[in-house]
């Protein structure tokens, strides 16, 4: 079985560039554009690792990221973050939810993110 990974990312051209590699490795990719439909996508699909912008519309990933470690289907699950920011604060509160990883998009590097989410999935 394939490990299912939701990519929410409201920069669509980022988004479609991250489905596209991490498929070409294998894996089942599903996608929201937004933190509140990534909130239900994580619910009903139960992803084995999420990949989150920060700054969104609705609902920001660190609003998702907070809800969704409330709740027993949300804890532990493997977030990699992504953001426009090299703010200290929001990386930290990013870590402070548990995030184990977070990638700066300006710095970013599709070969980088798959190589990480292959370790941390142990693929």
């Amino acid at each position: 079985m394939s490990k299912k990974i939701l990519i929410v990312e409201d920069d669509l051209s980022l988004a479609s560039a991250l489905r596209a590699g991490l498929e070409d490795e294998g894996f089942n990719v599903i996608e929201a554009h937004d933190g509140g439909l990534g909130l239900k996508m994580v619910e009903d699909n139960l992803p084995n690792l999420i990949i989150c912008d920060i700054a969104m519309p609705k609902m920001d990933g660190l609003e998702m990221l907070a809800a969704m470690r409330k709740t027993s289907w949300g804890k532990s699950l493997s977030v990699f973050m992504l953001t426009n920011f090299s703010d200290a604060n929001r990386i930290s509160t990013a870590l402070s939810y548990s995030s184990f990883r977070y990638f700066v998009k300006s710095d970013w590097d599709l070969s980088k993110i798959i190589e990480e989410v292959k370790k941390e999935l142990k693929v």
